[in-house]
């Protein structure tokens, strides 16, 4: 008799490990991210908190263990890290096909194309544009006549290049909250990777 129970058991848990990669599809497609330990998943760049699984205020040594594991399960997509006082101050990517910024949900609009109403995503290849109309005003730092970098309060970091009439971000970087000035040797050159 005991051996059934065992049985629907194992049947059961074979069962949800085939219907989880469903239900995570499912959930991703409807809008609903499932949330990863703390609130965020791991391709994510959240404002004044990390990017992927690499965190502020990390000392060099979790960093590193976080981006060999991330290296690992993503292709071609880095994480640039940098470190003062064996802690993690600033991260950044230029990659954004496998990292997607995180944005209220609430700040999401959306953008008229001819006739179609498409949401509107702020990232890497676009313009600032749905990121102020997210986050508010950021304050702006000139590197150059054809380069800016725009701070938010909330710790998100984006380098711009100037493209004719418009500005296009080419690097999304975090910080911590209320940072005062943007890390411009991590931002105006190739960042350095620990």
């Amino acid at each position: 008799m005991s051996a059934r129970p065992i049985r629907r058991a194992r049947n059961t848990r074979r069962s949800l490990r085939l219907l989880l990669p469903v239900i995570l599809s499912l959930a991703v497609l409807s809008g609903v991210v499932p949330a990863w330990g703390d609130g965020s998943a791991p391709s994510q760049i959240v404002p004044g908190i990390g990017i992927g699984p690499v965190r502020i205020g990390m000392t060099s040594r979790e960093a590193r263990e976080a981006l060999a594991l991330f290296d690992v399960e993503s292709h071609q997509c880095t994480i640039d890290a940098l470190i003062s006082h064996d802690r993690v101050v600033a991260l950044g990517t230029r990659y954004g096909g496998c990292l997607q910024l995180a944005l209220p949900s609430s700040a999401i609009g959306a953008m008229a194309v001819g006739t179609m109403l498409l949401p509107e995503v702020g990232g890497i290849g676009g313009t600032p544009a749905p990121l102020v109309r997210a986050f508010g005003n950021p304050r702006r730092f000139v590197l150059d006549p054809g380069m800016a970098v725009l701070l938010w309060p909330n710790g998100l970091v984006a380098r711009t290049a100037a493209s004719r009439n418009y500005e296009i971000i080419t690097y999304l970087a975090v910080v911590a909250p209320q940072t005062a000035i943007p890390p411009y040797a991590f931002l105006a050159a190739l960042p350095p990777s620990i």
